[in-house]
């Protein structure tokens, strides 16, 4: 989820949205870009065109792609609107695969990423140097 520091009455705090939260513009990460973490090939794209209202639980799959790497790692990147791949596309890490969305089953805007290797679940580490390279772009 992308936050912004804010400061009310001499108080901070990162926060998630402005104002009530109510409309999905009130949220800091909706319609921001959301890059590839890896290069390789679209395999999957599933669409959704409802677009949830904050607060109330969505029904059904989210947006999401799933690009397949040469060495077999799989990466899903789910909840996303403005889609700009789609099937066999190769894509590269960094590149933009559309923006945040509110679909599928959620009550905001955010994204969920998932590794996997075949049907192996796998844990995701960030490589934090790695990540400065796409700061600011």
């Amino acid at each position: 989820m992308i936050q912004e520091f804010v400061t009310e009455e001499g108080r901070s705090w990162l926060r998630s949205h402005k104002g009530n939260g109510h409309q999905n513009e009130d949220w800091f990460g909706f319609s921001q870009d959301v890059l590839s973490p890896v290069s390789g090939t679209v395999k999957l794209v599933r669409v959704n065109d409802v677009l949830n209202q904050p607060g109330i639980m969505g029904k059904g799959f989210a947006i999401f792609v799933l690009i397949e790497r040469e060495d077999g790692l799989s990466v899903l990147v789910a909840h996303l609107k403005d889609l700009l791949v789609e099937v066999d596309s190769q894509v590269k890490a960094g590149q933009v695969l559309g923006k945040v969305g509110n679909n599928g089953q959620s009550r905001h805007p955010h994204i969920h990423i998932g590794a996997y290797h075949g049907k192996e679940a796998l844990q995701i580490r960030f490589d934090q140097k790695a990540v400065t390279g796409f700061v600011g772009k």
